[in-house]
């Protein structure tokens, strides 16, 4: 039995560009693959989903040692989704200089289902936390009224 290591798939992973040379008009099947084959850990990043008020949320994700490029915040069909690629060392082709690489480059995907009525506010990223504001904006006609009860 053959055990996969890190070290081992992402030998694997990082073949598929080599391999996709060799064929033409397939660049697609090859994204596709490749994203499939890139390891889930779902537990990274770390995040928390903070009440403020009865209309506004805060997600905030623990993403120590990233920066503003590294990480795109998007809402598309009424999900969140919230990416990160941090690559360090070797950048477009340059070697790189680690006698010992112990700091691990991380990439990540997190995705949250939103209400129709959840509008995303903002992102700011402070001290290694990643905080998204969002706002349920709930239209009048749909909020919950008192009707005044009458007597004759």
């Amino acid at each position: 039995m053959v055990k996969l290591t890190t070290a081992n798939w992402d030998n694997f992973v990082h073949t598929f560009p080599q391999i996709e040379r060799q064929f033409i008009g397939f660049n697609r099947v090859f994204d596709l693959l490749q994203k499939d084959f890139e390891p889930v850990n779902n537990n990274f990043p770390p995040f928390n989903i903070q009440k403020i008020d009865d209309y506004k949320f805060e997600v905030q994700l623990a993403l120590a040692g990233f920066k503003e490029e590294d990480l795109d915040v998007s809402v598309e069909d009424g999900t969140l989704t919230i990416t990160g690629d941090q690559l360090q060392g070797a950048v477009d082709g340059e070697p790189d200089n680690f006698i010992h690489k112990g700091i691990a480059e991380r990439k990540f995907r997190r995705s949250w289902s939103l209400a129709d009525t959840v509008v995303v506010k903002g992102a700011k990223l402070k001290d290694g936390v990643l905080t998204v504001s969002l706002e349920n904006e709930i239209p009048d006609a749909k909020k919950p009224k008192s009707i005044e009860i009458k007597t004759k």
